[in-house]
């Protein structure tokens, strides 16, 4: 996972489900609203972040032997944006895990107030190793869930 968009990751119970956040911050992306000229946080990566505390519940349910590969989507709402300085607060759950196939389910909040939603995400499963160095994401899942609940 080079592309990073889960800054931390709060709570995760094998099998079932993770709270994680991002931090939208002036380094990261942005679209400016032609009308507003407001700055906000495109909605494809308010997914990606999504998808990315998916495949580390994943990750970590299958002890980091297999990863979440986004195939589809059965229905995405976005119901909000995101600023910069928000911090967007992704809940996810997993609704069936199988040897080579995942969905997972969540959605995305801002200051308590849902801003996305997408169920029943197809995923297959892929070997960790094949994407990515293990110990290098074994490291980074335990530098992004320092002090959670397990």
């Amino acid at each position: 996972m080079r592309f990073y968009m889960v800054d931390r990751i709060t709570e995760i119970l094998e099998g079932q489900s993770i709270t994680a956040s991002k931090l939208a911050t002036f380094q990261d992306c942005y679209m400016k609203d032609a009308i507003t000229d407001q700055y906000y946080f495109p909605e494809v990566l308010m997914i990606e972040a999504l998808c990315q505390a998916g495949a580390w519940l994943v990750m970590k349910t299958t002890e980091f032997k297999k990863r979440a590969v986004l195939l589809s989507a059965d229905s995405i709402e976005i119901l909000g944006l995101v600023y910069p300085g928000d911090e967007l607060i992704l809940l996810g759950n997993i609704d069936s895990l199988h040897e080579n196939a995942a969905v997972f389910s969540g959605q995305g909040k801002v200051n308590g107030e849902i801003v996305m939603r997408i169920k029943f995400m197809m995923c297959s499963l892929v070997d960790t190793a094949e994407l990515e160095n293990v110990t290098d994401t074994r490291r980074t899942f335990h530098e992004l869930s320092s002090g959670v609940r397990i």
